[in-house]
């Protein structure tokens, strides 16, 4: 659970000085709310002395009226910073995948499914914003609530105070074994919205040849197999977790019911206070409220923990702009010297050379699939040679900044996107 953490801080970079912000206002806020049993123990202690008098209702009144304000204030302060939190570091974390991709080498794209590219910018991003959000804070706030309230019950019984402490460590030794059942089933999960990506993509990208050839049924078939898929998968999640979460909510109340138990057991052999064991019987099921709460939430703590993964994987995806330099030719001759290249086992560029001096038209020309296209490619360093050079200027391509090299190239693909523009800026854009 603490890797969990430290991993998720980690991720959030510059952003994670709004979630431990955050943090500190929401436990302020817990204790804040705490007050309310310093209120009820001030009625609690007028009515067992039959001591209650203005003074005594004015002093509650006013550390209600504190717990109340102070609740409220810092419920806000910590929600816009946990909000802030997490919006800000989904959006820096687009924007970081995005300019990744612009430098990826084609070849990326051929090996990894662009189903998990979508689904890792769209539903694991989304994923992590509403998550987070929920997640992150409670958890850890449920955990800190408790362990307070429960050494603060040494004031009145360090023996009750113990009882509620054994509580919060049953709970996090079952609360292991969730997060154990929780790693093994994340990536399946994860899994799940790859594969229904892919679907979804493929059904859209063959739109036009379905209606074609009428063939919706057919097509209808294979996502609606993804559909009934993922809706499996997210079914198997659920039954497993279910067993441990009743586990962890029993655990808490045997262990609230035998805190007020020895409370009374206390009371009747003279060791205990009435005030105090009134106090501790109403608090006894409120001691661990968070927990309780951020009970369910601590399964998906380890969702967070793949959907980090995912994400970071395509962080630390190869770059094809590393060793460049910015360059600026004198000359933007093309040259290809003994290039050869190929897509996967199939060779389609087989040491070619050739040189296109600048300021001259030149075209290529030949059979569907014999490689023209690629040809261009590898001139713009879509692609990388397996081996020979291409050089614009003299100057190889590899020792350019990709930025530099895009500088002297202006490309119009087979599928042309015309923008409201003059013609000129279509091209060089």
């Amino acid at each position: 659970m603490i890797r969990s953490f430290r991993k998720f801080f980690e991720f959030a970079g510059r952003q994670s000085q709004n979630w431990y912000l955050g943090l500190l206002y929401e436990i302020i806020r817990c204790i804040l709310e705490a007050l309310q049993f310093a209120a009820l123990l001030v009625v609690l202690d007028g009515l067992v002395r039959d001591n209650i008098t203005t003074q005594t209702a004015l002093l509650a009144f006013g550390i209600m009226l504190v717990s109340v304000i102070g609740t409220i204030i810092f419920w806000y302060l910590a929600h816009g910073k946990e909000g802030e939190g997490s919006y800000r570091m989904c959006e820096d974390k687009r924007i970081q995948i995005g300019n990744r991709m612009k430098y990826m080498p084609m070849g990326y794209f051929n090996s990894h499914s662009l189903g998990n590219l979508t689904s890792v910018s769209t539903a694991t991003m989304s994923d992590l914003e509403s998550m987070s959000f929920a997640i992150i804070v409670r958890t850890l706030v449920g955990v800190i609530h408790a362990s307070i309230f429960s050494i603060a019950m040494c004031y009145f019984s360090w023996k009750i105070s113990l009882i509620f402490l054994v509580g919060v460590i049953l709970f996090m030794v079952i609360n292991t074994m969730l997060l154990r059942c929780s790693k093994r089933l994340s990536p399946i999960r994860l899994e799940a919205q790859t594969e229904f990506m892919d679907a979804v993509l493929e059904y859209i990208q063959g739109m036009g040849v379905v209606r074609a050839f009428h063939m919706a049924k057919q097509s209808n078939t294979t996502l609606e197999k993804s559909i009934a898929e993922t809706q499996k998968k997210n079914q198997l999640i659920e039954r497993q977790r279910i067993p441990y979460i009743a586990a962890e909510q029993v655990v808490l109340r045997i262990a609230s019911a035998a805190a007020a138990f020895c409370s009374i057991a206390l009371f009747v052999n003279g060791t205990l206070e009435l005030t105090y064991c009134l106090i501790i019987l109403v608090s006894a099921f409120m001691v661990y409220s968070q927990l309780e709460s951020a009970g369910e939430m601590f399964f998906m703590l380890s969702m967070i923990d793949a959907s980090i993964d995912r994400v970071e994987e395509i962080n630390q995806s190869p770059q094809i702009d590393i060793d460049g330099k910015e360059q600026t030719p004198d000359r933007l001759d093309i040259e290809m010297q003994d290039v050869s290249f190929s897509y996967g086992d199939k060779k389609v560029i087989d040491h070619v050379s050739l040189t296109i001096p600048q300021g001259t038209t030149t075209a290529i020309v030949g059979p569907s699939g014999s490689g023209k296209t690629t040809l261009v490619n590898l001139i713009a360093r879509f692609w990388d040679v397996d081996s020979g050079s291409v050089r614009i200027g003299g100057i190889d391509v590899k020792d350019y900044k990709l930025d530099s090299l895009m500088k002297n190239i202006s490309m119009v693909f087979h599928d042309v996107m015309y923008r409201g523009w003059i013609t000129p800026k279509n091209i060089t854009s």
